[in-house]
């Protein structure tokens, strides 16, 4: 029953991202907008091309996926509440800090590298793979705005305050995830993520 209800949502996320960006392109298409509309493709196929060549994902890995790329991708940049509430991007970077962290105890997993033992290293792991990846998006954000004319982080308005706040939000939950991990007892050397916020 569970597995399906998590199958079935990962279904309505997906066809959600894929109807909700053709139906916004058709009633408010704007040429500017062509690449941000586009880039619905390889955000579904994404987790399925990822099990062919790297990792196979599990129903709730999905899940996970496709939840934040709903909020963060289709009502962020397609909708556009980036662009009509304040806090959104702040909350979404907030948001990734957990999600990246996520993949990277899924990564680990699946490497069968992780002990939930070394908390330490768990701890460092985690905490600079989350900022490390904050900073990366960063980076990406500030090629676009060269190359392709767009204004993601926002320098024309505010300088380097945007940048800063989408680091620091990451960096916080980035912090909070790594904390979690650690203060987690395993059963055995390593645990699965799916338990990990059960705390």
């Amino acid at each position: 029953m569970k597995k399906n209800f998590i199958n079935i949502s990962n279904k309505v996320f997906m066809l959600s991202i894929l109807l909700g960006t053709i139906l916004m392109a058709l009633l408010s298409y704007k040429a500017s907008y062509l690449l941000t509309y586009l880039m619905a493709i390889p955000i579904i196929i994404a987790p399925f091309i990822f099990e062919k060549t790297v990792f196979k994902f599990g129903e709730i890995d999905k899940l996970v996926y496709y939840m934040f790329t709903f909020f963060a991708y289709f009502l962020g940049s397609v909708v556009g509440l980036y662009n009509l509430t304040w806090w959104y991007d702040l909350l979404m970077h907030f948001l990734s800090g957990f999600v990246i962290g996520y993949a990277g105890l899924f990564a680990l997993q699946k490497l069968h590298m992780y002990d939930g033992n070394k908390k330490i290293f768990n701890f460092i792991f985690f905490l600079f793979f989350t900022i490390g990846a904050a900073g990366v998006w960063e980076i990406f954000e500030f090629l676009a705005d060269c190359i392709i004319s767009t204004n993601l982080q926002h320098n024309i308005e505010t300088g380097v305050v945007d940048t800063m706040q989408d680091l620091i939000c990451g960096a916080s939950s980035g912090l909070i995830f790594s904390i979690l991990v650690c203060l987690k007892k395993p059963k055995k050397a390593s645990i699965k993520v799916s338990n990990i916020l059960k705390k």
